[in-house]
């Protein structure tokens, strides 16, 4: 189920598993220990819901803006990467090894979140705005996030619905030179044999 990662990259993969009886958090890199533990929400349901429309309607000051995302951002990082004594329940030390091994190699991290279906509430919250009470660490450019759900059963094939119809937009400033157009043709060239079939347009 994972996503395609570019070669070379550290991953950290995280799964927010929803069994019976509340969320659970488990590490999915087999070199990290595979901790596992209880997920707290953050918020709770009328809380994330209002923060939500904040974030994105504010209209409060920059500076204002600027301590909601560090505020909401450590509240997001407490819950997603809990602490704990215990190596087989400590998701924060995981992900610190993982971001560590990372750097040393100079590379970044590759963050995978991967929600159950019944996890879906979680999922819309905004990660990417996760802080360790020093910085953003998705901004620090050191750990790239990718969040997703995960939906179980045979994957259902979906075709093109013939002709398909391409459109290639460019820019054309009036007071520029004209741009090349070998994108353009190279495009047409290679859809030739589709254009004389009539599959695309």
């Amino acid at each position: 189920d994972a996503e395609e990662t570019p070669p070379g990259d550290d991953v950290f993969r995280l799964r927010v598993a929803a069994p019976e009886g509340g969320i659970v958090l488990q590490v999915q890199s087999p070199h990290q220990g595979r901790p596992t533990a209880p997920f707290a929400p953050p918020f709770d349901p009328q809380t994330q819901s209002r923060l939500l429309v904040q974030l994105e309607q504010s209209s409060l000051p920059a500076p204002e803006v600027d301590a909601l995302h560090q505020e909401v951002g450590r509240q997001l990082y407490e819950a997603l990467l809990p602490a704990s004594t215990q190596r087989e329940h400590d998701i924060r030390g995981a992900g610190a090894a993982a971001l560590g091994a990372a750097q040393a190699a100079g590379r970044p991290l590759t963050f995978q979140v991967r929600f159950d279906p019944s996890a879906v509430a979680e999922a819309q919250l905004p990660w990417e705005l996760l802080h360790d009470g020093q910085r953003h660490l998705v901004l620090s450019e050191d750990v790239r996030l990718n969040r997703y759900i995960t939906f179980y059963g045979d994957r259902q094939p979906f075709g093109p619905v013939e002709p398909v119809h391409v459109l290639y937009v460019i820019a054309r400033p009036r007071d520029q030179e004209q741009l090349s157009l070998y994108e353009r043709d190279a495009m047409v060239q290679a859809l030739a044999g589709l254009l004389a079939l009539g599959k695309v347009r």
